[in-house]
């Protein structure tokens, strides 16, 4: 009997919390897109790694970089966001957060997401303003949980 008590304690304990699930569909949806359009930015495991040392161009040979423009519909507002928290850049996805509408019909990974930015970055009124929608009835308490036990990690309430 101890056996099968311990045994559930496992298995109810190895299941991915909703950050985890946000994180790992963020990094799927940019690997698809990365298989549709192909890029030549590197992938997060790529950009982490040291760059290699390359001896230096000659003048006049490289075209200057073009900075990247700002993200203006929001489907690719939210592809910016994600990008930005697998990136775990927290004041780009605020920024983005920002951009978005987000409401009470906001998928609640997003909000979550967007809460947990603003915990760690202490912006104690953006995370009141994002967690709000994920208290309400009909959405799992679950995720209002989560942000609340990181949020208190960083010393802000919601």
């Amino acid at each position: 009997m101890k056996h099968a008590l311990v045994l559930c304690l496992i298995l109810v304990g190895c299941g991915k919390s909703p950050e985890e699930k946000a994180r790992e569909e963020a990094a799927a949806d940019e690997r698809a897109r990365i298989a549709r359009e192909g890029s030549s930015a590197p992938t997060p495991t790529e950009a982490a790694k040291p760059a290699p040392t390359e001896a230096p161009k000659p003048a006049g040979s490289a075209a200057p970089a073009e900075p990247t423009a700002e993200p203006t519909t929001p489907k690719e507002i939210d592809e910016a966001r994600k990008k930005a928290m697998i990136a775990q850049k927290d004041a780009d996805v605020i920024k983005y957060c920002g951009m978005s509408n987000l409401g009470d019909k906001t998928d609640p990974q997003v909000l979550l997401g967007c809460t947990l930015s603003a915990c760690r970055t202490h912006d104690e009124a953006k995370a009141k303003e994002w967690s709000r929608p994920l208290g309400n009835a009909g959405t799992d308490k679950a995720f209002l949980d989560q942000a609340r036990k990181v949020c208190i990690q960083f010393q802000v309430g919601i």
